[in-house]
């Protein structure tokens, strides 16, 4: 029994982490399906990241997402979305692990959901933002 449940455990671990090559990671220790969910699209793997949970004070989430087939180089988030009446939530998306940013393009970003106060501090992308959608976000900090 204890051996089954390490496994399915792990299977969901795997789930959320990775699907196809595109893998986005959050670097400040909040956790995957509680406080955010990363969810791949079936067509063409890119993630789009859905908080749940409002940032600590001074500890933003802090994403980047690559190519694991070419993990120097970043790749595209589909989406970085928070749920309603969560609060504060502070974003980071920059590079880690020597790669110059945390994403090749953000097609959809919206952090001004009713009850969410978004704020960006650090976004390093290479490409467009919002070509899936406005972006929306109450403030750009850095």
């Amino acid at each position: 029994m204890r051996v089954w449940a390490i496994h399915l455990v792990l299977g969901m671990l795997s789930c959320a982490v990775t699907e196809g090559a595109i893998v986005a990671h959050e670097y400040n220790g909040y956790t995957d399906p509680f406080d955010y969910h990363i969810a791949y699209s079936p067509s063409d793997g890119l993630p789009t990241i859905t908080i749940y949970a409002p940032s600590d004070p001074n500890l933003p989430y802090d994403f980047d997402c690559y190519d694991s087939n070419d993990p120097n180089h970043a790749a595209a988030i589909r989406a970085i979305m928070a749920v309603s009446d969560i609060g504060t939530v502070e974003l980071m998306v920059r590079g880690h692990n020597g790669r110059q940013f945390g994403a090749t393009e953000v097609r959809l970003l919206q952090l001004d959901q009713p009850g969410v106060n978004g704020r960006i501090m650090e976004f390093y992308v290479e490409g467009p933002v919002g070509a899936d959608g406005q972006t929306r976000v109450a403030t750009v900090v850095g």
